[in-house]
């Protein structure tokens, strides 16, 4: 991990046109906070979305400090009752998936005296075993010390070393989802924490973000999620963060992750999404990515998608808005319907 001492965080929030404008369109305003937008650190996962028109906005920590939870937490407490006052929703998000995976490389990470995960890892290790000698036998390696295995720059055999690597890839979940559930709660102790929106994840980050998460998010770009399941018979309430289908019969020329042949076919999809959401008994909401089209000349990573509510010129696609608001009308009935049906087919 690189050296670096703090991150400042800035915060941007989402707030309606000014009057006289046209209304329909959100803009991002900067806060007077040390830093205009979100920042992600190297190896935090991906960058959103820093001009979301409509959306909700995130931030991405991964404080890189010998006092690790600490630094976590540097803050977030702030940042969260920032958002928790002026938009009734708290946002902290890191790519936790993208830090378990990264655990067999701890083991062949740089010596660095202000690793944090190395030093916590090798002192699990101490705790396992009771020298260096076990451990050589178990990983099938030669070092000659303790010292030596922090001087390793070379990741061991992930088979003969997988289950000590299984058991740091939890203990980083587990560590990360608890700092931020209890910054999130100390600053709004009345909001859920929702986690961090998953994209790709093994079990055992699930797992550890059911363990602290009120809510678990799942971004899902399928094109039915009836039969989404939490792995492991894990037991929570889902969030569906990001969603969303395009089509290229109009707006922009990139119909985004989920393609369909037309505006038609594309709010058949929309609908059909969320009515299976509503039959799924594990999903408590969706959430749609995003409310206008991205621009023509494409964000800061080129992403253009016709995958809006609005296109770039603020022209509603009715089709798609049609479709949201004949579930949005029915969803509550629906549900219930669905559920009496589940209930006749146990009796």
């Amino acid at each position: 991990m690189p050296q670096q001492q703090r991150h400042d965080l800035g915060t941007i929030t989402a707030r309606p046109a000014k009057a006289g404008q046209d209304g329909r369109r959100f803009a991002p305003q900067k806060s007077d906070g040390p830093s205009p937008h979100p920042r992600t650190v190297p190896n935090a996962g991906r960058t959103e979305h820093q001009d979301c028109p409509g959306q909700h906005v995130e931030t991405h920590q991964i404080a890189r400090r010998p006092d690790g939870q600490q630094a976590a937490a540097h803050g977030m407490t702030d940042l969260v009752a920032h958002f928790a006052v002026n938009q009734d929703r708290a946002a902290a998000h890191a790519a936790s998936a993208a830090a378990v995976r990264r655990a067999d490389q701890m083991a062949g990470s740089p010596p660095d005296s202000d690793q944090p995960a190395k030093l916590a890892f090798v002192a699990d290790l101490k705790a396992r075993y009771d020298s260096i000698d076990p451990l050589n036998t178990a990983w099938g390696t030669q070092h000659a010390s303790w010292d030596a295995l922090l001087a390793n720059t070379q990741p061991p055999d992930k088979q003969r070393a997988g289950d000590d690597l299984k058991a740091f890839y939890t203990r980083l979940a587990e560590q990360y989802f608890r700092t931020c559930r209890d910054e999130v709660k100390r600053a709004a102790p009345n909001q859920m924490y929702l986690g961090c929106r998953f994209a790709w994840v093994n079990d055992r980050a699930a797992r550890a973000a059911a363990e602290y998460c009120d809510v678990i998010a799942y971004n899902l770009y399928r094109r039915d999620i009836a039969d989404f399941r939490l792995p492991a018979s894990i037991d929570r309430p889902v969030i569906i963060g990001e969603f969303h289908f395009g089509a290229l019969d109009r707006g922009l020329f990139h119909p985004g992750l989920q393609k369909t042949a037309d505006q038609q076919e594309r709010a058949a999809m929309t609908k059909s999404y969320v009515q299976g959401a509503l039959r799924n008994p594990w999903i408590v909401g969706t959430h749609w990515f995003q409310y206008g089209d991205q621009a023509t000349t494409g964000r800061g990573d080129g992403e253009n998608y016709q995958i809006g509510f609005l296109d770039i010129c603020d022209t509603p696609y009715a089709e798609t808005i049609a479709a949201s608001r004949e579930v949005g009308y029915a969803m509550y009935a629906y549900r219930a319907e669905q559920g009496e049906r589940v209930a006749e087919t146990q009796d």
